[in-house]
C-alpha cells in the first residue's frame, strides 16, 4: 500500500497558542472535518461545545462530541477550530475544512508533502 500523506500538527486550548506537539496528521481530502482523538483533546484541556451526528465513508452514523480547539499546521493557525473528538482512534485527520485553506503538493513517488501556503 502507498505511503499515506501525513503532515505535523500543534494543538492547544481554545485561544491559546497551539503548543502541544508535534502530532503526525494524516491528511484526508475526502474527511470534511478534522477529526482529533480524545486523550489529546484531554491533554490541552479543549472545550467541548455540541453533539452531532457524523457518517462515515461506509454511511454508518453515530452521535459525536464536537470539541473548539486551537490548531496550527504549518503557517496556518486556528485560535477555535471545531473538530470531532474519536474516542478509540489514534490518528488526527485533518479534513477540508482545514485542507482546503492550504495549498499543498503531494508527491506520491517521492512519498513527500510539501505545504506551499
Amino acid at each position: 500500500m502507498p505511503a499515506a500523506p501525513v503532515c505535523q500538527v500543534y494543538l492547544g486550548q481554545a485561544g491559546s497558542e497551539p503548543t502541544s506537539g508535534p502530532f503526525d496528521a494524516l491528511l484526508d481530502t475526502g474527511s470534511d472535518i478534522t477529526v482529533i482523538p480524545l486523550a489529546y483533546l484531554r491533554e490541552v484541556k479543549a472545550k467541548r461545545i455540541s453533539r452531532g451526528r457524523a457518517r462515515s465513508m461506509w454511511g454508518d452514523a453515530r452521535t459525536v462530541d464536537i470539541y473548539l480547539v486551537a490548531f496550527a499546521l504549518d503557517q496556518l493557525r486556528f485560535s477555535a477550530l471545531q473538530v470531532l473528538a474519536e474516542s478509540d482512534g489514534q490518528e488526527i485527520v485533518v479534513g477540508r475544512a482545514v485542507l482546503n485553506r492550504l495549498k499543498f503538493l503531494l508527491d506520491g513517488p517521492a512519498v513527500l508533502v510539501d505545504i506551499i501556503g
